[in-house]
Formats: structure tokens, C-alpha cells, sequence
């Protein structure tokens, strides 16, 4: 429960991520009037379509459809329309579209974050890759279906946009060749909390991406009770794993009093959340100049040292900063001084970067 607590704390803030996998919609309405099919299942339905040998391997099964029985690929369209259009959502689904994410990414096809979010009457822009993230990245209100999504749903967006088969994963529009690949990293870096809900580290662009950043202290996977320990052990490796499920998850997140969660910095006046910021072009001469003869330096380039991306080294990281940042993650007191001009101020602009891409909340001093 103090883990909930803490994950609360977190997404209370509003700079959390959220990504979803086919766990999260198990409990949602479909026209239908059952649950949104996962991949295998799926797969077995396609085989019946086409009325060839059962598999469970969707890419496979999916391929042979659209290729070898082009006649049935409008009755695919409308089996998968009928099936991932979601008419009624869970409670667990209506708590966690309830709050303020950073932004949501989601393998699902289904709507039900969408419409979630509709019936609470807040607004969300439901996006696919193919949509432009310089117009949508400076707001916090979207999810990006990365397998597509079923709204959009037609003969032009099948195979592409909307991924059923191998070559649409493999293909130029894949996430990972996508221009939502670069944003979806920087979220990573710049959140205080990675929350995975009903996801299996199935796409392996996903796991790549875990693999070689420093995300597992603020990463958190909630899965459902009986994960087997193989997949356990796979998630462990890059971060906590919360075996309650999403509905008890959703509920315990619920049974935090908002008033009683300990945020008493956020209502310091003389004080501002410190929030890390992305670059829209490199540093220039100009700033590098009024940074050697100033010491001024715009956090957001220090953010971007920071996180292993810049074009020049404009900055040294000594080890000092790190023995701070590890004093005061151990609730221990600094202070930092010396003669003017010897770079304490960019000595604090460092920590405060660092703690706060690993997922601390620190006032801005």
C-alpha cells in the first residue's frame, strides 16, 4: 500500500506517463458485448474467417487473410471494429483515465481510454503515429495508439497505420521509425513516473528502449495476480512489479484521501515545482559564449546533458554532484559553498535536473 501511496504522489503531480497494454481493456464492453480480444484469440477468429488451420500467431494469421483472401478483408475490418470498439469501460479504466498524465501511449486498438475519458467530459486527442507530434507535444491531453487505432479503422489505414501482420511492424512506419519514437524517449527521461499497466514487454522496441536508459527506479508495472514468474522476472529487471491487478490497483489508488497525500511543498508559495524541459534546436555560440563569460545557461540544455543527448560536451559532470544527489536521496542535509563565481548555482541546476529525471519532485529554488 505505501508503494500505491507513493506512485499516487507521483501521478498527482501530473508529469507521469502512462502506457497501456492489452491488460488494460480486459474488463471493458465491446459491441459485442464481451472483452476486447488479445492477440491470440484474435488470431483464431481471423483463421475461422478465412476459414483456414487454426494458429495463434496474429502476424501470421492476419498476413495469410489480407494476402491469400483479399474477398474478405471488408469482413475483417468489421469483425475488428465490432470487437475493439468499446461501448462501456471498467471502474479500474474510469479511475485511471480520471487523473492528469503526462501524456498515454498504448499498443491497444480499442478506444476505451478515449471514451473514458469522454464520459468524465474531459477532452483527449486520440493520435497514431501518423500524426504530427510538433502539433500535439506541447499538450498533455493525448494518447498515441502505436498499433493503431479502430476509429480510424479502413482499407487505407489497414496493414499501416493500423498493424496486424509482420511486415507492418518491420515496415518505414514502424514506432521505432516513427516521428513519435524521439518524444516517446524524452517522456521517458523527463516524467517522474512510468506506470505500465497490463503490458507484457511484448514489442521489442519498447524493451530496448528500457533496456538502455536509467527509467527502473521510476518505473512501475501493475500486472494481474497469477503472472507467471518467468514474466516477472523479465519486468523486475526494469522495475517494480505490483501483482494487485488493474482494478485493485484503481482501488487503492482511490482509497488516498487527496488532502492527506504529503505534497505540503506544492503549497509554498515562495517555491515552484521543478519541471525538466526539452530543447527545440542545439545550443549556439551565442549561449555557449554567455555561458563561459556568465555562467548562464537555460535549464533545458542542462536537462538535455543530463539525459546523454547533446551535440557538443558544454558541460563536465563531477562526481561531487553525484555524492550530493545520493546524500539527499538519503534524506541528508547539503550545503553548498564557496568564493563567488565558482559555479554553485550550476552545481544546484545539475542536481535538480538529475532528481528530478530520476522521479523526485523538488521545489525549484
Amino acid at each position: 500500500m505505501k508503494q500505491v501511496e507513493e506512485i499516487k504522489n507521483r501521478i498527482e503531480t501530473g508529469n507521469s506517463l502512462l502506457f497501456c497494454g492489452a491488460g488494460f481493456s480486459t474488463g471493458c464492453k465491446n459491441l459485442l458485448n464481451s472483452y476486447p480480444l488479445e492477440a491470440k484469440e484474435l488470431s483464431k477468429k481471423i483463421c475461422e474467417l478465412g476459414q483456414f488451420d487454426q494458429d495463434e500467431d496474429l502476424m501470421y494469421s492476419s498476413d495469410y487473410l489480407i494476402n491469400k483472401i483479399p474477398n474478405k478483408i471488408n469482413d475483417l475490418i468489421q469483425m475488428l471494429k465490432n470487437h475493439y470498439t468499446i461501448k462501456e469501460v471498467s471502474e479500474g479504466v474510469k479511475v485511471i483515465c480520471s487523473y492528469n498524465w503526462r501524456r498515454i501511449y498504448t499498443t491497444n486498438y480499442d478506444n476505451s481510454i478515449c471514451f473514458s475519458f469522454n464520459q468524465q467530459n474531459k477532452y483527449i486527442d486520440c493520435l497514431t503515429l501518423e500524426d504530427n507530434p510538433q502539433e500535439f507535444y506541447k499538450n498533455h491531453n493525448n494518447v498515441i495508439q502505436i498499433n493503431g487505432n479502430i476509429t480510424k479503422l479502413n482499407k487505407e489505414t489497414l496493414n499501416n497505420s493500423f498493424k496486424l501482420t509482420r511486415s507492418s511492424y518491420v515496415s518505414t512506419s514502424s514506432f521505432e521509425n516513427s516521428n513519435w519514437y524521439y518524444p516517446f524517449k524524452k517522456d521517458l527521461e523527463i516524467c517522474n513516473a512510468i506506470i505500465f499497466i497490463g503490458y507484457s514487454l511484448y514489442d521489442i522496441e519498447i524493451e530496448k528502449i528500457l533496456f538502455n536508459g536509467n527509467y527502473k527506479e521510476k518505473t512501475f508495472f501493475i500486472t494481474h495476480p497469477d503472472i507467471s514468474s518467468k514474466a516477472k522476472y523479465t519486468l523486475e529487471k526494469y522495475g517494480i512489479v505490483l501483482t494487485s491487478g488493474l482494478e485493485l490497483f484503481a482501488n487503492e489508488l482511490n482509497y488516498f484521501d487527496p488532502s492527506c497525500i504529503n505534497t505540503n511543498f506544492h503549497s509554498l508559495l515562495c517555491l515552484d515545482l521543478y519541471k525538466s524541459q526539452n530543447i527545440n534546436k542545439p545550443i549556439d555560440d551565442l549561449q555557449i559564449n554567455n555561458f563561459f563569460l556568465h555562467g548562464d545557461l537555460e535549464t533545458s540544455y542542462i536537462d538535455h546533458f543530463i539525459t546523454g543527448n547533446p551535440e557538443a560536451p558544454y558541460l563536465i559532470m563531477r562526481d561531487k554532484v553525484n555524492e550530493i544527489c545520493s546524500s539527499l536521496k538519503n534524506n541528508q542535509s547539503i550545503v553548498i559553498y564557496s568564493d563567488f563565481g565558482n559555479g554553485k548555482s550550476l552545481i544546484q541546476d545539475l542536481i535538480k535536473s538529475i532528481l528530478t529525471i530520476e522521479g523526485l519532485d523538488l521545489p525549484l529554488i
